[in-house]
């Protein structure tokens, strides 16, 4: 059966104010996580030739594109992270769509089931990097993160001696796979590029692990990525995500400009073969969400729980626009819905 992904968050309840907003759980910020984690489980109980539900389709594709496209090993960071829940979900999702990725391609080639973790290559997300403006909330996100891995790192421990193979439990290569991810806890403001840059540079030109039991396996990732990179260059961040950031009119241009710097320039040779005419913001079906994003090498998820006003909304069209941005509209219930509404969106570079 599908695993149960385990995630402990710490929060404040009340009203946040303006001084302590990176401390409350945002309503996007769940809605970003079961996304992810809906991926999961269709990937892992659907064919994508069966017919489900609209919703469905759109995190089918979502795993679809995880699990399949370029690069194998995602770079992830978020932005305005608060108490990082979107980012501890990922790590998760990642891993164990590798998993499954490996576990078919093992079946394909010799029709051996991988049962020992030595044949996996670990590595699915070699960086998770969350980022605020608030140290504070730095702090609560670690915490969070920590709590969570204590917990899946236990909790297996104790599952190992269970007989009960009914519990749906994640495999033990996917908790080695999300030990070795190198998580940051770093501070940044929208619209510095300089900083922006200099996060960049920072992260994703160091190699090391904090799992040197596993640096064999992380070394072969390493050669296989250096290879990709070889072909496809990347200069940034495979994965942006932000739950809602846009609060105010004011933020939207810094906001994108900083995520736009983030992303990885570096497209998919097959990209050549297709040219995008799609509006900056045009509702997209569900049947072409996977075309329309596949051909990316990096891609900016942002979830919203709050309509936005209409000169929002055109300066969001007007700096993508200028920053040479696409936006496609992946859901958008928050008309249908009172209550756990959610507007869905992908960003990427044209």
């Amino acid at each position: 059966g599908t695993p149960i992904l385990r995630v402990v968050i710490g929060s404040i309840d009340d009203d946040p104010g303006a001084l302590q907003s990176g401390h409350y759980l945002w309503p996007a910020a769940p809605a970003m996580a079961n996304l992810l984690a809906h991926s999961v489980s269709i990937s892992n109980n659907h064919d994508s030739t069966i017919d489900c539900n609209p919703s469905e389709k759109v995190e089918m594709d979502l795993a679809k594109f995880l699990s399949t496209s370029q690069p194998s090993s995602w770079n992830v960071i978020e932005l305005g992270a608060g108490c990082g829940l979107a980012g501890i979900t990922a790590v998760q999702v990642l891993a164990y769509l590798s998993y499954l990725r490996q576990t078919k391609e093992a079946h394909n080639d010799d029709a051996t089931r991988i049962t020992t973790t030595t044949h996996h290559r670990l590595g699915s997300c070699p960086n998770m990097v969350f980022t605020d403006h608030d140290p504070g909330t730095l702090e609560r996100a670690k915490e969070n993160y920590d709590a969570t891995l204590n917990l899946l790192t236990d909790q297996h421990a104790q599952e190992e001696n269970d007989k009960d193979t009914s519990l749906n439990k994640l495999p033990q290569t996917v908790i080695l796979d999300i030990n070795s991810t190198r998580v940051s806890y770093e501070p940044l403001h929208w619209g510095d590029i300089k900083s922006a840059q200099k996060l960049k540079q920072s992260i994703l030109g160091i190699s090391s692990t904090n799992t040197e039991q596993y640096q064999h396996q992380q070394q072969q990732q390493q050669q296989q990525q250096q290879k990709q990179q070889q072909e496809s260059p990347n200069d940034g961040f495979d994965l942006v995500l932000g739950t809602d950031l846009i609060y105010s009119r004011d933020v939207v241009r810094p906001l994108l400009l900083t995520a736009s710097n983030l992303l990885a320039k570096g497209t998919d040779p097959k990209s050549n073969n297709m040219t995008n005419h799609q509006p900056k913001d045009t509702p997209v079906t569900t049947q072409s969400m996977y075309t329309q994003i596949s051909t990316q090498q990096s891609i900016f998820i942002m979830t919203q729980s709050f309509a936005y006003d209409d000169d929002t909304e055109l300066k969001i069209d007007t700096t993508c626009q200028e920053l040479g941005l696409t936006r496609i509209t992946l859901r958008d219930d928050l008309e249908t819905k009172l209550i756990d509404g959610v507007r869905v969106q992908v960003y990427y570079i044209t």
